[in-house]
């Protein structure tokens, strides 16, 4: 192969090249021998070369220059030399002309070069920054869950936990307590007469009851102005809220009955008083320790009784009644009262120690209070 004045020989009809390859130019080759070497030529009288001055830098060209031209390429063999020498009836063998098509594609510039470079290196920069963003994480989460607590240990004492009390089994069900037995009824006040008490069967209506009472008050005591009387149904003693109930229609609206039930005994005291102008019923009712109710609500809920159908408290018709008023007994208790038309006939009621106290009568709850020692 001839390229730039040069030549290559090869054997196309062998597997490896000739072992002897010289490069020459096509105005040195010995016509009468190609495939020897040249006979080097005698050195010539040269001229000295003058200085060589640089030419002016000047700025690099933006344009870039077209690809050059492909060159003209002999190519010699043993092939092509006896072809050559057929041809030629034996003359100096020609060389072959090959054309090699020309390069495809522009150089690239300078400029081009530059910023390729860091295009080709940015995904091992990307992958180096992602482990340097990892390893700082890693170091954060760290120092944050194990430097960070270590720099602020505290010399506090660690809290004791609470005493827990201990579980107690529970007792077996034989040697359980027995269940305290329910508290005694409170007995009704005692007027300390001597005897017994008269019982009075009564039914359950307003007359009724004034015509038991009334029935049984027509026998008086053999000694003594006063009676003390046990009112009572068919199953037993009665309790004063349901009595009250029955002789005033009113109390269960006006809230006496729930104030009976709920802070007194149920057990009551009922009494008759006689003098010379009749005989007038009173009733005695204590309250209830265990429950009790402060003085202020009690009297607000007992005032209710004068706007009550209180003439059922009588035997008889007591009159036409007055206004009531608030009067003071031996200096220590408050009552309120009302006199009425007929003589002798006075509606008290009243706080007295643990007592609440009504009478029909003056005389007969002066009586009442002698006997209870107020």
């Amino acid at each position: 192969m001839e390229y730039d004045g040069c030549s290559i020989c090869t054997n196309s009809k062998l597997s490896t090249p000739y072992p002897r390859l010289e490069c020459y130019t096509e105005s040195t080759m010995d016509p009468l021998n190609p495939l020897m070497p040249p006979t080097p030529s005698q050195p010539q009288n040269v001229p000295p070369t003058p200085p060589t001055i640089p030419p002016r830098p000047q700025q690099a060209s933006t344009i870039v220059p077209p690809p050059p031209a492909a060159p003209d390429v002999r190519v010699r063999t043993m092939e092509s030399d006896a072809a050559s020498a057929k041809s030629s009836g034996g003359g100096e063998p020609a060389p072959q002309f090959v054309t090699f098509p020309a390069p495809t594609g522009t150089a690239p510039t300078p400029e081009a070069m530059e910023l390729a470079a860091p295009q080709a290196s940015g995904a091992r920069k990307a992958i180096i920054w992602l482990v340097v963003l990892v390893v700082i994480l890693g170091a954060a989460w760290g120092a944050y869950f194990y430097l960070w607590p270590m720099l602020n240990v505290t010399n506090n004492a660690p809290a004791v936990p609470a005493a827990q009390e201990p579980v107690v089994p529970p007792a077996p069900a034989e040697a359980q307590p027995a269940a305290p037995a329910a508290a005694a009824p409170i007995p009704a006040p005692s007027l300390g007469l001597s005897g017994t008490a008269t019982n009075v069967v009564i039914d359950t209506t307003p007359t009724g009851i004034i015509a038991a009472i009334a029935k049984e008050a027509a026998t008086k005591p053999a000694e003594g102005n006063i009676k003390e009387l046990m009112i009572s149904d068919a199953t037993g003693p009665v309790s004063f809220a349901p009595f009250l109930g029955t002789l005033i229609p009113e109390a269960q609206k006006a809230g006496l009955t729930d104030l009976f039930t709920g802070g007194f005994s149920p057990r009551f005291t009922s009494y008759v008083f006689y003098d010379d102008k009749g005989m007038w019923p009173g009733y005695i009712i204590q309250a209830d320790p265990a429950h009790p109710i402060d003085v202020v609500t009690l009297a607000a809920v007992l005032k209710k009784l004068e706007d009550s159908s209180y003439a059922n408290f009588f035997l008889s018709s007591p009159g036409t009644p007055d206004t009531f008023r608030t009067g003071q007994i031996r200096g220590n208790y408050v009552n309120r009262f009302v006199p009425l038309s007929q003589p002798g006939a006075s509606f008290n009621y009243g706080i007295f120690g643990n007592y609440v106290i009504i009478n029909t009568s003056y005389g007969g709850l002066l009586k009442a209070l002698d006997l209870l020692k107020l």
